[in-house]
């Protein structure tokens, strides 16, 4: 990466990390050369172009695609605004509309970032390598923004130290009544 793109604005990034190659996952790759070559093997310009050959704006595209499909009507399968139909004779709705659950909620651009550091360290991914990944120039901004710790795995965490703690009793031959946990 040689630029930094958002909400029309090309910038340099922000740091000496944020330049070079992005690591991606290889369904991700195929997917992005397909989609290249589609677009007939551009050499220069945007990724994702507009029909100008701008870079696409990110807040259209959320609201014009990503937003319609999963703000979705639970009754009727249309998106927020084109779910109430009325009925015939009638001026009132169809039908109040009632989002999908079975959709996922959208939470921003950034979370897709977060939620890979969050993934990858739930993955025993090394702190250091998801601060690489991330391209971020100090490990704690990656620890303290992008690694989210789940309350499952808290209670994870708990049963293995639990489960440690138990055979470090068995394992030094303490006496039954300090092995239950009573003082």
């Amino acid at each position: 990466m040689t630029r930094s793109i958002w909400r029309g604005h090309v910038t340099e990034p922000k740091t000496r990390r944020g330049r070079g190659a992005i690591p991606v996952i290889s369904p991700l790759a195929t997917r992005l050369e397909s989609y290249r070559a589609r677009s007939g093997n551009p050499k220069a310009g945007a990724m994702f172009p507009n029909q100008n050959g701008e870079p696409m704006d990110l807040a259209n595209l959320l609201n014009r695609s990503i937003l319609p499909s999963l703000n979705r009507c639970a009754v009727c399968g249309k998106p927020k605004g084109e779910c109430r139909k009325p009925r015939a004779n009638v001026g009132s709705p169809d039908h109040e509309f009632e989002r999908d659950k079975m959709l996922p909620e959208w939470h921003g651009w950034h979370a897709a970032r977060r939620g890979l550091g969050t993934n990858l360290y739930r993955l025993a991914v090394p702190e250091k390598t998801i601060q690489a990944i991330l391209r971020h120039a100090n490990l704690s901004t990656t620890n303290t923004y992008y690694i989210k710790s789940a309350a499952d795995d808290t209670r994870v965490a708990m049963a293995k130290l639990e489960k440690f703690c138990d055979w470090q009793r068995r394992r030094h031959n303490f006496p039954k009544w300090q092995r239950s946990g009573n003082a």
